[in-house]
């Protein structure tokens, strides 16, 4: 771990609505911190040269001292006050300078694992297992000392493993992570790719090697440090490390470099050094408050690192639907000179200026993932060039056109897509603090004001807000706003979804009277069809029927206001998922999504309403990438079933199969962008 990285102050502040969460440190992280300091009492007894008898033991009372200040790994914070002390005749000024320097600290080390010199933890206490032609040796050069030495030779196959079976098994206890260093033998014959490690073979999973380097980047000839949650590691009951197994998921051969395994706590804190300087008669002593700001695990909006690194496997061994999924995204990321066809500070959403930033937004978030699953630096640049466009962009306005709420609508849209792509853009080497600085500014400006104030109409377009109020809270690290969405999800969810544990009312004589639900949203203009002028009727569009999954605007239309904001309430929820919150959207809401999911994908594979509208219409008027986020989760996490009629997801996975078939699929709009990539088969 750099100097510069194990530095920082990084204690995390969650709320009701947040769990300890905690990523690998960088290089460019910053942490604000408050210093607090309770005033000074410093009983002094001082010896001047000058005075024939010893002078009276006097107290020196210096006032309480706030700041706020930007801590980093060089920052050295320098506070001054004055205190007063009493004096035989009047009282003298000293003046105190307080000086914070932050110094690095290793975490809490846990038992070692392997280091190759330490009794206990050498190859020999414990069972090298060769997948030859492969081997595993201990040599010289380690870091210090000895080190373990993995060979990896004739791999044709993609899969090649060498193994360290413990003597004794070490018990995880406390810890939370698996740290060790890692860097690339000088003899290797190939570069180190997709090296994978893992603990356990009965329970528990591996993960890349790569995508927990604490420095970033690749792993090179130089040592770095892999700093690994265990949580993302270890099985059901697994309590203790019994082996070591690292894994070359490649079909080239490579050698690489293994050191100092370990287990460790948690991320570790700075500790400032308080000197206080003054006058040579006198010294003090005082101790820091630090309250920094909170974290957000990052990727962890639409997608999480471990999620894309599942995608990146599936690309890199030609598997569908992936592989044929990638080249969909790789024909929308334009042509070189495409993107940046907006130039403002305000968009006016009336003389075409919602296509120009729909075109802009979608280059933008179509070029970060390319980039995040290939490397690619022309992706990321061509992002950040079109991105770098808007970084002074101050809102939008609708007020020319007659669509009251279509500046609202852009900035969710669109503002979803910049937010995601950010996501993914800040985790390249050559992001820098000024950007985060840049686009947390550019979100806070044009885009918090149209998002934080609900906006009174149909629920997609709240639903939208809600969605990029989510996304958006994860880059800026911002905690209000993330609570200020949960909040705004927890009130619309209600009034836009028929939940099933509803009592059903089919039919019914006075469908306008006498119903507790659905729910009213308040503040909303409930008078939306002219079918009717009584809530329900009227804000639901007059439904036939009351049934589970029916959506206030599935008799309005199923061409996409439902399926924008069926993907955006799904959205939220995968957000939160991969924050941890206690709140888990997906399991509060299961009663509302799961059923919605499955009576549009049945109107969709019937191609009728269902019974549950009238008139004549087309429910597959826009066919989108819209089922593969709920499906992934409810079917593949929590294991429901939809292989025969009458399971709970059954027309969602026939309609699923049908969209990944069909070439008129449109696999970017708005809001729903790329989902069969991104979430087909993750767990």
């Amino acid at each position: 771990m750099s100097a510069a990285a194990t530095a920082l102050i990084m204690l995390a502040i969650f709320s009701c609505s947040k769990k300890t969460n905690v990523r690998p440190l960088g290089p460019d992280d910053i942490s604000t911190a408050t210093n607090t300091f309770a005033p000074l009492t410093s009983t002094q007894t001082p010896t001047r040269t000058s005075a024939p008898t010893p002078v009276p033991t006097n107290t020196i009372i210096i006032a309480s001292v706030t700041t706020t200040r930007t801590v980093t790994a060089s920052s050295t914070i320098t506070l001054t006050t004055t205190g007063t002390m009493p004096m035989a005749t009047g009282t003298q000024t000293m003046t105190f300078t307080i000086t914070l320097t932050p110094t690095a600290t290793t975490v809490g080390a846990g038992p070692a694992i392997y280091n190759g010199d330490t009794i206990g933890s050498r190859l020999q206490d414990g069972n090298p297992v060769n997948a030859a032609p492969g081997s595993v040796t201990e040599v010289t050069g380690g870091d210090p000392g000895n080190m373990m030495k993995l060979t990896f030779a004739s791999v044709t196959g993609w899969w090649q493993q060498q193994e360290w079976d413990r003597t004794a098994a070490v018990n995880i206890g406390a810890d939370t992570y698996l740290v060790f260093n890692v860097k690339q033998d000088a003899s290797s014959p190939g570069t180190v790719n997709q090296l994978k490690v893992r603990i356990n073979w009965t329970t528990g999973t591996d993960v890349f090697v790569a995508n927990y380097l604490v420095e970033g980047g690749v792993i090179d000839t130089t040592w770095k440090t892999a700093k690994i949650p265990l949580a993302g590691m270890l099985g059901t009951g697994q309590t203790q490390v019994t082996f070591l197994t690292f894994i070359n998921n490649w079909s080239a051969d490579y050698t690489v470099d293994i050191d100092n395994v370990s287990l460790q706590g948690s991320v570790p804190s700075a500790t400032p050094t308080i000197t206080n300087t003054v006058n040579p008669l006198w010294t003090a002593t005082s101790t820091p408050t630090i309250t920094p700001t909170s974290i957000f695990v990052h990727p962890g909006a639409w997608s999480s690192a471990a999620e894309l690194a599942f995608v990146k496997s599936k690309i890199a061994s030609n598997s569908q639907p992936w592989l044929q999924q990638y080249n969909n995204l790789i024909g929308q990321t334009g042509s070189a000179s495409s993107g940046v066809v907006y130039n403002g500070t305000i968009d006016d959403v009336c003389p075409g200026g919602e296509g120009n930033v729909q075109t802009d937004s979608a280059l933008v978030y179509a070029n970060a993932l390319a980039w995040y699953l290939t490397g690619t630096t022309s992706y990321y640049t061509k992002a950040m060039t079109i991105l770098a466009n808007y970084a002074t962009m101050q809102g939008f306005s609708s007020s020319g056109c007659g669509y009251s709420q279509q500046d609202v609508l852009d900035a969710g849209w669109f503002g979803v897509l910049f937010a995601n792509a950010c996501e993914l853009l800040r985790m390249s080497p050559n992001w820098t603090p000024a950007n985060t600085t840049a686009y947390v500014t550019m979100f806070k400006t044009a885009f918090y004001p149209l998002l934080n104030t609900m906006c009174p109409d149909n629920g997609n377009i709240d639903l939208t807000q809600i969605d990029a109020m989510f996304s958006m809270a994860v880059f800026c690290d911002d905690q209000a706003e993330w609570n200020m969405a949960v909040t705004r999800y927890q009130n619309r969810m209600p009034g836009y979804f028929y939940d099933s544990t509803w009592p059903t009312v089919n039919n019914p004589t006075n469908p306008d009277t006498g119903l507790s639900q659905p729910y009213s949203i308040p503040g909303s203009q409930n008078q939306q069809n002219s079918c009717s002028t009584v809530f329900p009727m009227n804000f639901w569009n007059c439904p036939l029927i009351w049934t589970a999954g029916l959506e206030q605007e599935t008799c309005r239309d199923n061409g996409h206001h439902v399926q924008f904001a069926l993907d955006a309430a799904v959205e939220c929820a995968e957000i939160d998922y991969h924050q941890g919150s206690p709140a888990n959207l997906y399991t509060t809401y299961q009663t509302s999504l799961v059923p919605a999911l499955e009576l549009l994908a049945q109107q969709f594979v019937t191609n009728t309403p269902c019974g549950t509208c009238s008139g004549s219409w087309n429910p597959q008027s826009q066919v989108l990438d819209t089922f593969e986020i709920g499906f992934n989760h409810y079917a593949n996490r929590k294991g429901m079933s939809s292989a025969a009629p009458g399971d709970p997801l059954y027309y969602t996975n026939q309609w699923i199969t049908s969209l990944r078939a069909n070439s008129g699929t449109t696999w970017l709009q708005f809001n729903i962008a790329f989902e069969t990539l991104t979430h087909a088969g993750v767990n």
